[in-house]
């Protein structure tokens, strides 16, 4: 099926921090939206590009800029309407009754369609979490040589719940990144792993300590 037609951005509700899609918004039209209309409000992005599907990311448990703060996005699904195989039309959370604010406290029927690739039903709307903005961020990058010594510091850094994403590359990856279009050789000099943490804050002493 070719659901880019549905395109629609329903509701961005303040309030309760959600937004309601169709299909076929994009993780570019998302941040459009929300830095013109809604600058409070944030999503997270995953490293597909910008004309990625955000409910296909949902819907396959994706990791974001956020997944370090917020977990996956398919615990920020909020409820789904789909089209079962037998044509049936179904709602879950809240949205059967009022607003899309929440699952709770209903069944969190909408795991149903999660990781599922379509086989339990269609998904033709999502309401997900959007989160507040932060007036501050900070991207830090460090070339590791030592495995064993770059995870101990990811880890640590992940337990201390600093930074909204963290996370390592291997070396061919982050030679793609840095512009090198054939990476199959690494000189002994060069880092195994290109490490990144992803720091935010609504208060600017956070980054002075």
């Amino acid at each position: 099926l070719d659901l880019k037609g549905m395109n629609r951005i329903l509701e961005v509700n303040e309030a309760d921090q959600y937004i309601l899609i169709e299909p076929g918004v994009t993780s570019g039209d998302v941040r459009k939206h929300l830095d013109e209309r809604h600058p409070g409000l944030r999503i997270g992005y995953s490293f597909a590009p910008p004309t990625t599907s955000v409910m296909a990311n949902a819907l396959m448990d994706g990791l974001t800029s956020l997944g370090q703060r917020e977990g996956p996005t398919g615990d920020w699904i909020n409820g789904v309407e789909a089209v079962l195989p037998d044509g049936e039309l179904v709602r879950t959370g809240l949205g059967q009754i009022g607003p899309w604010c929440s699952s709770s406290p209903l069944p969190r029927l909408e795991q149903l369609f999660v990781n599922t690739h379509g086989t339990t039903g269609v998904v033709t709307k999502m309401a997900l979490q959007v989160f507040p903005q932060r007036r501050w961020r900070r991207r830090l990058f460090v070339l590791a040589h030592d495995v064993d010594r770059a995870y101990a510091l990811v880890k640590r850094v992940a337990r201390d719940e600093i930074c909204d994403d963290v996370g390592a590359l291997g070396w061919p990856l982050a030679k793609l990144l840095f512009g090198d279009t054939n990476p199959t050789w690494r000189d002994p000099a060069e880092p195994l792993l290109f490490l990144f943490f992803e720091v935010t804050s609504n208060y600017k002493k956070e980054f002075q300590v």
